[in-house]
């Protein structure tokens, strides 16, 4: 377990390296959508409200200019709209909008993941779990931060104990389970069960 969640740690101490500019599972969890509300009108941006799609009927009976400017599609203050990390990261550097964290990481997950962490289809709700949680938390307020980096070792150290039982079982036995992982749990998972397999043909040679 102490192994678990000392790799687990290592996610909150990595820095910007080239290790970590290089990781996949870094990279893929950019493209995480999250969303946010614009904190003033932005020009010509207005592509991503991808639900809102152009009628060229509507501009019939409009004149030239007014249907220059309703082409722009400018978002207005306030408009909500779901984009990528990497992208929201940027506005939120720029202070152009504010971010509105998922339900994953609110207060009221860590009670769903108490009530029985295993049962939790992590995957289904965000398949870089870890990695978009750490990304995220920057972004917020200085107590919000710190409370998404508290329910993140809360949810893997809940998860932890089904991690490590399970992973010593076959593969048609942990298949529902690891269905249900993170991809960092995933990797650990695997890792647990090489670790189990190696184990088990070694005894079996000195027997």
């Amino acid at each position: 377990t102490t192994g678990g969640l000392f790799f687990f740690g290592s996610i909150f101490t990595m820095t910007a390296t080239m290790g970590d500019y290089f990781d996949v599972n870094q990279i893929l969890s950019e493209d995480e959508p999250i969303a946010v509300s614009f904190r003033a009108d932005v020009f010509e941006l207005g592509f991503l409200k991808k639900d809102q799609a152009e009628d060229d009927d509507q501009y019939e009976l409009m004149e030239e200019e007014e249907v220059a400017k309703e082409r722009r599609n400018d978002i207005k203050k306030g408009t909500e709209v779901h984009i990528p990390l990497w992208l929201a990261k940027s506005l939120r550097m720029g202070r152009y909008v504010h971010l509105q964290v998922g339900d994953h990481f609110s207060p009221g997950f860590r009670l769903k993941v108490k009530a029985g962490a295993s049962q939790v289809n992590l995957h289904a709700k965000s398949p870089y779990y870890y990695y978009a949680g750490r990304a995220t938390a920057p972004l917020t307020s200085a107590d919000r931060e710190e409370s998404i980096r508290e329910l993140l070792a809360e949810v893997y150290a809940g998860r932890f104990a089904s991690i490590l039982n399970t992973s010593e079982s076959s593969a048609a036995e942990h298949s529902h389970l690891k269905e249900k992982l993170a991809e960092m749990e995933q990797n650990v998972f695997d890792q647990l069960h090489r670790t189990s397999q190696e184990k088990a043909v070694w005894w079996g040679t000195k027997r």
